[in-house]
């Protein structure tokens, strides 16, 4: 995060649909996003598990046949 942004000027991050384009980064994706952002001092508060699908295989990006892509809802504080 860039210097300006993580000296608490930020109120509000909202992250929708686009978490997988951090992939590159090469970290283990099941266990990415909570760890990350607990490592920075966000809690976990809320998990939703209503966009979940188990069939999407999540390993490219476009599954044959297409379906729903397996997605998550997260909501972190900062104490």
């Amino acid at each position: 995060m860039p210097p300006e942004l993580a000296d608490g000027h930020l109120d509000l991050v909202t992250l929708m649909f686009n978490y997988h384009d951090l992939g590159h980064l090469g970290v283990d994706r099941d266990s990415f996003p909570i760890k990350e952002l607990a490592a920075v001092g966000f809690e976990l508060q809320v998990e939703a598990n209503f966009l979940r699908n188990s069939n999407d295989p999540r390993d490219h990006n476009t599954p044959d046949p297409p379906q729903p892509k397996d997605k998550f809802v997260l909501k972190f504080v900062k104490p």
